[in-house]
């Protein structure tokens, strides 16, 4: 398992599994983007510090972080599995079965 704390939001961790691929961005517009490309992500998001959001985004989810305890897995090219531990995530779908585009789902998880 590697941990990844963020240098400009200590209050953030990433764990991630054997394997697994994630690129990091940082917005334009202030938003921190994490692309899992692959295998499983685990965050434990506290203080952002100076992003205004985060984002974890799988191969079918863009899942919006509201400040959490959180696991993403990308189980294949166009599956992604959430599991919520703490707190709250909007979770939208960015894309249909065999990349057809979706409307977007907003939801909110309790």
């Amino acid at each position: 398992v590697i941990r990844i704390t963020l240098a400009k939001a200590p209050g953030c961790h990433l764990m991630l599994s054997p394997n697994s691929i994630v690129r990091l961005t940082e917005e334009a517009d202030g938003h921190l983007m994490v692309h899992l490309d692959q295998g499983v992500l685990q965050a434990n998001i506290g203080d952002k510090g100076p992003y205004q959001d985060l984002h974890v985004l799988g191969s079918t989810l863009d899942i919006r972080v509201t400040g959490t305890l959180f696991v993403v897995e990308r189980v294949k090219a166009d599956t992604d599995y959430i599991a919520l531990v703490e707190g709250r995530v909007q979770v939208r779908r960015v894309r249909g079965l065999a990349g057809q585009s979706a409307a977007g789902l907003p939801r909110s998880t309790p």
